[in-house]
């Protein structure tokens, strides 16, 4: 049994992901380091880049929207650390059967290990990821009792990331 969940399509128009995440980034340190970190993980992987940036999140709640667009970027960063399960036909797991699968660092929990973000202490720090930075912060993370990433494959939004993989290559 499997289900698709298809969102409507927004493509270039204001309530797309694409044109919400600066705004989202802008409001969230955990979206922002999001952002910056799919930004270098896609940067050589023009269709890892492009996944989920037309997706409409104009009715979705405001509450949700940071976590939707962290999720898309999750799963950006996701297809272009494992490039072999992209094609012009859309993503194929089948490539991971045998290939390792590479998982992208858990950069919002990092960022709000190491910033205190959504904790009673200072959540007016922002927080500025690269694939180098962050594993500094995964790393100062699990120093203080946080997750070093491996830990990310029991949380929430690995489970949400993985979905909107399957449901993407359903859907194709």
């Amino acid at each position: 049994m499997f289900g698709i969940i298809n969102p409507p399509n927004a493509f270039g128009q204001p309530g797309s992901a694409a044109m919400m995440m600066p705004s989202l980034a802008s409001q969230n340190p955990s979206t922002q380091a999001a952002m910056q970190y799919a930004s270098n993980c896609t940067a050589s992987q023009p269709m890892a880049a492009g996944w989920g940036t037309s997706m409409d999140m104009s009715k979705m709640p405001s509450w949700a929207q940071s976590y939707a667009a962290e999720n898309i970027m999750y799963t950006q960063s996701f297809l272009a650390m494992n490039p072999e399960v992209m094609s012009n036909n859309g993503v194929d797991l089948a490539p991971l059967a045998s290939n390792p699968i590479m998982i992208p660092t858990d950069v919002a929990s990092a960022v709000r290990a190491s910033t205190g973000y959504g904790s009673s202490t200072d959540s007016s720090s922002s927080a500025a990821a690269s694939p180098s930075s962050s594993s500094t912060s995964s790393s100062s993370a699990a120093s203080k009792g946080g997750s070093n990433g491996a830990g990310a494959l029991s949380s929430p939004r690995v489970a949400v990331a993985l979905v909107a993989v399957a449901a993407a290559f359903f859907a194709l």
